[in-house]
């Protein structure tokens, strides 16, 4: 790892599993500390299925069978895909899915009513994960099915569950979300889709493989009030007008007001810090004096300032779904002027004399990617 000269940039030559890790780079001087959100570095990597032979299963004709599919682990998240494989070549071909066919949204692969053509000629079932970040892929066992002989090709079997999208489905404000549902039967069922009240308009909503999968693009908080079945809507953090605080450059004896706000659902969490340090850690003379105010925990102020106030300060505000994180800083003029422009951790900086450094903590979170 190497920091190139006069910047803040760090470059791994030859990443390797030990540098994983959580980094931060903190931009000082004489004037404060200015820090930039943090870092989730990862080593990318794609596991393996377990070994083995292939299976075969006997299905009924007409009825409908479950292929499952536990991708192994990887960073990043694998893509699952079914595909038919010769069992004497190898050769594979791609599985087109269809209203009859589908997948569901975890990877296991359905038949909604099996035909004599499923047995595919002896080709076996075989469950793909492909991670495009290391361009690997894995695959699974084989399952080679073979129609039972003692059921007829016209059985008629009504329509029956299978599988749907799992109650409390997150969707984002702002974002898309996708929604499935799987019936089995023959003749294959139509699906249809309902709301308890109103209805999403064609132009943000899209149907596929038979009505089966249920696609919402630009989600609303009036789609909430639609109440879609197993569908809970939500917002990682923004910003509110006015919200998202500022720097301030002002002069001795006057005042300062910083003011943080954030909106999601659920309401964000918010944590201020003074040159890299949690408020409540601060050691900094400001904050141990009486012109430190700060009546709520969207307001900051410190009056009668004077040229020892100079610092940065940061702003997190957070909920389950991601974070908006600020930084900016506090310069207060004298009889000289401080110098401000941006740092080269990409964030401000207080006259001269730049030290950068970056920290790392060993263990760390997927919430912080």
């Amino acid at each position: 790892m190497v920091q190139l000269f006069d910047s803040g940039t760090i470059i791994f030559i030859r990443p390797e599993a030990k540098d994983e890790g959580i980094f931060q780079c903190n931009a000082i001087n004489e004037h404060g500390t200015s820090t930039t959100i943090n870092v989730n570095l990862r080593e990318a990597m794609l596991g393996a299925f377990p070994s083995g032979e292939d299976t075969v299963r006997q299905i009924a004709v007409g009825h409908s069978v479950k292929l499952p599919c536990i991708p192994p682990t990887s960073v990043q998240k694998a893509e699952i895909r079914w595909v038919l494989k010769d069992t004497k070549t190898g050769k594979i071909e791609a599985i087109n899915l269809n209203n009859r066919m589908t997948m569901d949204l975890e990877g296991n692969l359905y038949i909604t009513a099996f035909q004599q053509s499923d047995f595919q000629n002896g080709r076996s079932y075989v469950c793909m994960a492909i991670n495009n970040f290391v361009r690997q892929t894995t695959s699974a066992l084989g399952i080679v099915l073979q129609p039972a002989e003692s059921f007829s090709t016209d059985d008629t079997i009504p329509p029956h569950y299978l599988w749907a999208s799992h109650w409390g489905i997150f969707g984002m404000l702002g974002e898309s979300i996708k929604l499935k549902c799987i019936f089995g039967g023959n003749p294959t069922p139509e699906i249809h889709w309902e709301s308890n009240t109103g209805t999403i308009p064609d132009s943000r909503r899209t149907m596929s493989q038979g009505g089966q999968e249920l696609r919402i693009t630009h989600l609303r908080e009036e789609d909430c009030a639609n109440n879609w079945e197993r569908t809970l809507f939500t917002a990682k953090p923004y910003w509110t007008e006015g919200g998202e605080p500022k720097d301030i450059e002002t002069s001795i004896g006057a005042s300062a007001t910083f003011y943080c706000n954030a909106s999601g659902d659920p309401q964000p969490e918010l944590e201020w810090y003074i040159n890299g340090v949690r408020l409540k850690d601060s050691q900094h003379p400001t904050v141990k004096s009486a012109r430190f105010l700060k009546p709520d925990n969207h307001n900051i102020t410190i009056i009668n300032l004077e040229e020892s106030d100079v610092m940065v300060l940061q702003c997190n505000a957070s909920n389950i779904f991601g974070y908006v994180y600020a930084d900016f800083y506090l310069n207060v003029r004298g009889v000289g002027t401080y110098r401000s422009e941006k740092n080269i951790c990409g964030h401000l900086k207080l006259g001269k004399n730049l030290a950068t450094n970056w920290s790392l903590h060993r263990e760390y979170s997927d919430s912080d990617d």
